[in-house]
């Protein structure tokens, strides 16, 4: 199995090279008034990013963050970035 390479691309976003594919986590404003912090999991094709899958908040807004709201998310509870990582390998592994 090959091993992901996790490349920060800016602040906001780290690109993800993993089984022969381009991904990228990329960390947008989300919830009541933007005040929370999701990382969503795309798959690069070319310059186009395809949504894939909101993998968690690393940053809750107060509102939006239970787990009840969060039911489609991959983690359904507040988390880090790494954490994030994790989860994103595990899931493109259950797809591809």
């Amino acid at each position: 199995m090959s091993k992901p390479t996790f490349t920060k691309i800016s602040q906001n976003e780290t690109r993800i090279d993993y089984k022969g594919n381009k991904f990228m986590l990329v960390e947008q404003d989300r919830g009541v008034y933007g005040m929370g912090r999701a990382i969503q999991l795309y798959l690069m094709k070319g310059f186009e990013k395809e949504h894939i899958k909101e993998i968690g908040w690393t940053k809750g807004d107060g509102f939006n963050t239970s787990n009840s709201d969060m039911k489609d998310a991959c983690i359904t509870r507040l988390t880090t970035l790494d954490e994030c990582k994790k989860a994103a390998i595990k899931y493109i592994d259950a797809i591809i």
